[in-house]
């Protein structure tokens, strides 16, 4: 399962500064948190992709779990 921490490992075999990724994915996850848990009911996809997509999300690492 994808973390932080496997970003943080990519940045130093790439060489690219965390600090400068982090704030990166750290923003866009609460822009994420904030906005598709809601956003969610309103689109108008069929109720069973929701539901794949909500299960999805339960999978995911705590540092990119949307609705915890």
């Amino acid at each position: 399962i994808c973390s932080m921490e496997h970003f943080e490992k990519w940045t130093q075999r790439i060489g690219a500064p965390w600090p400068a990724i982090r704030v990166h994915l750290l923003d866009v996850m609460a822009k994420a948190r904030e906005i598709w848990p809601n956003l969610l009911d309103e689109l108008p996809m069929k109720a069973e992709y929701k539901h794949v997509l909500q299960l999805h999300w339960k999978k995911l690492h705590s540092d990119f779990k949307l609705n915890s």
